[in-house]
């Protein structure tokens, strides 16, 4: 990733480049395969990357395209923790925070779990507002890059 943007609190890419490198990377690491090339005894070359399966799959056949905007953003305490560092600039995550206080991912209602999923497709109509971005976030499950983006 850039430089001047290691600095910056949960950064999302503005480059079609930068995303496609940060997918790679996190499918790798993620992927059974690239699972294979950490430690001492690697099976497969660190650094190779393979292709996201799930969503290969899921846009490989067209019926199955309207699903792509239906797609949840998974909660976990990692995704509650990016929310508190992004509240700072987003208004929507703010609300998000507002919402869900203290509580973990695994401690909220129904309601507030709809309320979130609700409330971060105004986060991606903030990101898809910024000058200078090559690409719209399209679906929640691609703010997935956003929390591993900045780990």
């Amino acid at each position: 990733m850039h430089q001047k943007y290691k600095s910056q609190p949960c950064y999302y890419p503005l480059t079609g480049k930068e995303l496609s490198r940060q997918i790679g990377v996190e499918t790798a690491r993620m992927s059974y395969p690239g699972s294979m090339s950490r430690g001492a005894k690697q099976i497969v070359k660190a650094g190779t990357k393979f292709l996201n399966t799930f969503m290969h799959q899921l846009m490989k056949y067209k019926r199955a395209h309207p699903l792509w905007q239906k797609l949840h953003l998974p909660l976990d305490s990692r995704v509650f923790q990016s929310f508190r560092h992004i509240s700072v600039t987003s208004p929507a995550i703010r609300e998000i925070i507002t919402c869900i206080g203290e509580k973990t991912a695994y401690s909220i209602s129904r309601k507030d779990y709809k309320f979130i999923q609700e409330n971060l497709w105004k986060y991606i109509k903030e990101l898809n507002s910024r000058p200078g971005s090559e690409f719209k976030v399209t679906s929640r499950i691609e703010l997935n890059y956003l929390w591993l983006l900045n780990e």
